[in-house]
């Protein structure tokens, strides 16, 4: 279940539709402020910006947070993240 983990990946994983329901384990490589288990997404969507290759819900991207930090990681907006479905 997602409840409420979700993200949507450049066209590459998207891949017109057939990457939709996909589940990925997704962690910040940003040591002070990232922990180290990062969380799980469900893709749901493209996203067509070539800044990042996820952009993940708020509650996914604050899963990625030391415990208190989440909001400064919500502020720093585009992280480096590791990946794997």
């Amino acid at each position: 279940m997602s409840k409420g983990y979700f993200a949507a990946a450049v066209p590459s994983i998207y891949r017109e539709g057939m990457g939709c329901g996909a589940c990925y384990q997704i962690r910040c490589k940003n040591a002070t402020l990232c922990n180290t288990v990062g969380t799980k997404v469900v893709l749901t969507d493209q996203n067509s910006d070539n800044r990042t290759d996820f952009v993940v819900s708020r509650k996914a991207f604050s899963a990625m947070a030391l415990d208190g930090k989440g909001q400064q990681l919500l502020k720093t907006g585009i992280v480096d993240i590791e990946y794997k479905r």
